[in-house]
């Protein structure tokens, strides 16, 4: 057996054992599809930040934190 049918052979069988892909559809979309898409409820995408507490206050310059007790 010759190194190009062994290759040949080979690229075959792996196109015979794996399935095909799935076509993806690259038309306009759907109504359905469309309100689908407004329909859902927006997620939060990051976590609000706790107020700080009454006891620190920003400085007038470059918004650090001071502690006032």
């Amino acid at each position: 057996m010759s190194l190009l049918v062994f290759r040949i052979s080979v690229a075959k069988s792996l196109l015979k054992s794996s399935p095909p892909p799935t076509a993806i559809k690259r038309s306009r979309p759907s109504l359905q599809s469309i309100t689908n898409i407004y329909n859902t409820a927006p997620t939060a995408r990051i976590v609000p930040s706790p107020l700080p507490s009454t006891s620190a206050r920003l400085a007038k310059f470059n918004s650090r934190l001071v502690q006032t007790t």
